[in-house]
């Protein structure tokens, strides 16, 4: 009987262990400025492409700043996109699609980069091209 109490006692904490451990949602986060094409980016965003949260903020000039909330978020590997609609700035009320891509911390020898979209229409966020013209120059780009 005692045998009996002390397995299922185990069996208990290594049940509520597991659900304790469960994997953390996919999250993308960074504070960049990319000095080759002049964009300051700032973005947050986690979920799904159907359950999203996030916020992004863009600058290129004084004149054409936005931010937006992400309503679409899609994760593979070391890159992100996320999109959503443009709640202030001068493109209120359009959409935007952004790309970024994590090469770590120095560690790969490239640089975190990142691409803006504007657009007239919501985007799936899922429709990825991989293609990342603006090189981080100051700050960091964190894919989770």
């Amino acid at each position: 009987m005692k045998k009996l109490l002390s397995i299922l006692a185990l069996l208990s904490i290594a049940i509520a262990s597991g659900r304790a451990a469960a994997a953390p949602e996919p999250h993308a986060n960074g504070d960049v400025v990319a000095d080759n094409v002049g964009v300051t980016l700032s973005f947050s965003a986690k979920g799904t492409p159907t359950d999203a949260k996030g916020t992004v903020s863009y600058a290129y000039i004084a004149e054409q700043q936005f931010t937006g909330t992400v309503s679409c978020y899609s994760q593979t590997d070391n890159s992100a996109g996320m999109s959503g609609i443009i709640d202030t700035g001068i493109w209120t009320g359009f959409y935007f699609f952004v790309e970024v891509i994590d090469n770590g911390h120095g560690q790969s020898g490239e640089a975190d980069a990142f691409r803006v979209l504007l657009l007239f229409a919501p985007y799936d966020c899922t429709q990825r091209t991989y293609f990342y013209p603006a090189v981080v120059s100051t700050g960091n780009i964190n894919v989770h």
